[in-house]
């Protein structure tokens, strides 16, 4: 009796259709930062300097997120972490 191959193939495409699922980000989260040694300009940010403490950028940015379609870049972890937690409070008003 011949065994059925297109069952593992179906298998196979399920599992990758749910896993690609998961990675779409969607405007109203965080998404994670850039990767270390991505240079990020600062015309591709939405403010020139940290949302969180006000620092000026500077060119090639490493650490940013995005959040509803924008990418934020920050002088360093700490801010970036504090971003995250509550973006809204960092971006009230402004």
């Amino acid at each position: 009796m011949k065994r059925p191959y297109f069952i593992p193939a179906i298998a196979i495409a399920i599992a990758l259709m749910l896993s690609a699922c998961g990675s779409k980000e969607t405007d109203s989260e965080v998404s994670s930062q850039a990767p270390k040694g991505l240079n990020i300009t600062l015309t591709s940010l939405a403010k020139p300097n940290d949302p969180v403490c006000g620092m000026d950028l500077k060119e090639g940015v490493g650490d940013t997120l995005s959040y509803h379609g924008k990418r934020y870049g920050f002088c360093g972890d700490e801010c970036r972490d504090k971003f995250k937690n509550d973006p809204e409070h960092y971006l009230k008003g402004k």
